[in-house]
């Protein structure tokens, strides 16, 4: 019996340590659970709360999207004749509302200028379409082309066909147009368009054949053309000269290139001397340095017609201020002619700010203040 007792008891503390440990295991099942339940309802509670703030970012940018629409609408309407949003910073949805909001208002532009703007392919074109409706009063014309491709530039030759006049157009960056130049040029010529201005364009030397035949055309209208272009060589020079020596139209030249040589320097030269047209010569920022601007003096006292010189941040040194005297003196023998020459942003400043050179006929400009 008492073998047997100590069995019952030997399995009844068995029995109790194999519920105590499957109550232990119970309990801490239970308790992982609920750990579990307690993260899964702080996780439902971030996922609501970010869910309400992504609702509420939602909701203010289209709020956001609405009041900008609105105020675009606004500087529309307000702007009159002129829409120059050339110093603002907007970005590819505003182009596109603005494109939207082009085609619902009446013919009343005079100036579209977009020329700081920097406008992808498809917004482009749609503004190219909404710009149809302005045709009629639309006369100045400035854009942005840096990142537009072939479909953009052909929808901007679509909208100039179109117009039956145009006074200006301002091309920046449209570094492909070399492919469409001739078709823009014959659209310069058939909308008598008066000025043109070319910035970074990214012209090849075999494009500048087509400058020539332009200018000689008799169906060039130009009074002022502008060209800023790095590396453009002596050819290309030598090839916008000789169509501007005939030229009878144009008034103001404005070139920006970088290292303008020498041989470069004597081609314009040539021009200076036989242009009896031309009144305005910009040579900005050329690295024109003080032999070079000897070479130019030449021409520039043979020259009647010429009003205004523009050598302004180029190279010309202090050392050219004691031949000033003698390189411009001979000028004073036309009668006609008051030449303002300016060399604000040069060496030559300094000394002549201190001993200014008085050459009857000719005014020297040292403002350092760039005017475009």
């Amino acid at each position: 019996l008492s073998s047997e007792e100590g069995k019952k008891k030997a399995n009844m503390s068995s029995l109790g340590a194999i519920y105590f440990v499957k109550k232990e295991n119970t309990d801490a099942k239970l308790e992982v659970k609920k750990k579990r339940e307690r993260k899964l309802d702080i996780i439902d509670e971030n996922v609501k709360q970010e869910t309400e703030k992504v609702r509420d970012v939602f909701n203010e940018y289209e709020t956001f999207q609405v009041e900008k629409f609105a105020k675009i609408r606004k500087l529309c309407e307000q702007g009159g004749d002129n829409l120059d949003w050339s110093k603002l910073r907007i970005d590819e949805d505003d182009v596109l509302d603005l494109a939207m909001i082009l085609s619902e208002l009446p013919p009343k532009l005079k100036i579209f200028d977009l020329s700081s703007t920097v406008v992808e392919d498809h917004a482009f074109v749609n503004l190219m379409i909404s710009l149809k409706t302005q045709r009629a009063t639309l006369r100045h014309l400035r854009l942005n082309g840096s990142q537009c491709g072939f479909i953009a530039r052909a929808s901007l030759l679509q909208l100039m066909r179109g117009f039956h006049q145009l006074e200006e157009i301002k091309l920046v960056k449209f570094v492909g147009l070399g492919a469409e130049l001739k078709k823009f040029l014959n659209n310069v010529a058939d909308l008598e368009v008066s000025r043109f201005k070319l910035v970074a364009c990214g012209l090849k030397p075999n494009d500048y054949k087509l400058f020539k035949r332009f200018f000689v055309s008799r169906h060039c209208q130009l009074v002022e053309f502008c060209l800023e272009n790095h590396g453009i060589n002596n050819e290309s020079i030598a090839l916008l000269c000789e169509g501007l020596s005939t030229n009878t139209s144009l008034r103001k030249f404005s070139l920006k290139t970088e290292n303008l040589s020498l041989t470069a320097v004597e081609t314009i030269n040539e021009v200076i001397q036989v242009q009896t047209y031309l009144e305005i010569l910009c040579l900005q920022k050329c690295c024109v340095n003080s032999d070079a601007f000897l070479i130019l003096c030449t021409g520039v006292i043979l020259n009647d017609t010429l009003r205004y010189f523009d050598l302004r941040y180029n190279m010309i040194s202090d050392a050219i201020c004691q031949n000033l005297q003698s390189a411009l003196g001979n000028r004073t023998h036309l009668t006609n002619s008051f030449l303002k020459i300016d060399l604000g942003g040069n060496q030559i400043t300094n000394r002549l700010s201190k001993q200014p050179v008085h050459i009857e006929g000719v005014s020297l400009l040292l403002e350092d203040d760039e005017v475009e």
